[in-house]
């Protein structure tokens, strides 16, 4: 997969996870078996903006992948410890295992991100010598 199509669909899947959690949140919270979501609070406002705020980073990425691929090293890290978080709230029995479930889906994206930069910087290795 190219990069640019790799970023692209990480972007569009951001936007959709934001989107959803500030236009339905009660039908989501429902759906992942969780309490009525405070969506209106400060805590869940910024946690859609930093949703929406990674999906630009990833549509930067995509423009131009060599430029900006010091933030795929930075969505790996926050990927892993979103599912940190979400495993320990689950393991402390606050969140149902739908949304454990669903945050392996950031596990398949860090790995995904993680062999681009391993594939692209032998590349660029490469072109160096």
């Amino acid at each position: 997969m190219s990069p640019k199509v790799l970023f692209r669909s990480a972007a569009v899947f951001n936007w959709l996870a934001a989107g959803a959690v500030l236009l339905m949140p009660a039908a989501l919270a429902q759906r992942l078996d969780l309490p009525p979501p405070p969506i209106a609070t400060v805590y869940g406002q910024l946690a859609c903006m930093a949703i929406a705020v990674f999906g630009g980073m990833y549509w930067m990425v995509a423009r131009d992948n060599l430029r900006y691929r010091p933030f795929v090293a930075i969505a790996i890290v926050t990927k892993f410890l979103a599912v940190a978080i979400v495993t320990g709230q689950w393991t402390a029995g606050t969140v149902a295992w739908p949304l454990a479930a669903l945050s392996l889906v950031d596990i398949a994206w860090a790995v995904i991100f993680w062999r681009f930069l391993r594939r692209d910087g032998r590349a660029r290795c490469k072109a160096c010598t």
